[in-house]
This record gives structure tokens, sequence and C-alpha cells, in this order.
């Protein structure tokens, strides 16, 4: 996977799991919150799923996403959800829903 370069300084980011992306220098400048960060939806097969009737490319914040999850939970499919979505999910409803998906 290649690193997205920070906007202010074009040092390398890295890359989480969970979709997120940490500076690795120490530029400030520029620099989106964590809840500002765009999500991969290739990475979470349930986001991208009910985000069908987006037109391409779809750009989500973290914010946003959790948004999505909330108010179309009821599609969301538990039993063929994976663990790394599962706990991206929770790291969703713990940083904008006080650790609930209210759906």
């Amino acid at each position: 996977m290649m690193a997205r370069l920070c906007e202010g300084c074009h040092e390398p980011n890295l890359p989480h799991l969970d979709g997120r992306i940490e500076h690795m220098g120490d530029c400030n400048d520029n620099q989106p919150t964590l809840s500002e960060e765009f999500v991969d939806l290739g990475r979470y097969p349930q986001l991208r799923l009910i985000c069908w009737n987006h037109r391409e490319p779809i750009r989500l914040t973290r914010r946003e996403a959790f948004g999505k999850y909330e108010g179309n939970w009821r599609f969301v499919d538990r039993a063929t959800l994976e663990s790394h979505e599962a706990a991206f999910i929770q790291d969703l409803a713990d940083e904008f829903g006080k650790g609930l998906i209210n759906g």
C-alpha cells in the first residue's frame, strides 16, 4: 500500500488497518483531524453496500461514515460483518456516538 503525503510538508503518512492515517513527520500544517480523514470504502464491504446510491468516487469522512452506519443500521448484515469492519464501527461509535450506534 502506498503512503499518502502530507499536503503541508509532503512527508509520508502511515495508513492503519482501521482506515485512519497517521502523520509520520512533525508538520502540523494543513493536517486534517482524525474525524476529517476520508474512509477507504474498499476496506469496509458493509459500508460500501449502504452507499450503493452514491456516485463514484465516494468520499466519506469518519463522521459521515458513522452517520451512514447509524442511519442504515437495519441494512447492515451483522452475520457477514468482518471483524475489522466491526472494530472500525466500534471506533466510530466511541468517537461520535458515546460508544453506541442508534440504528
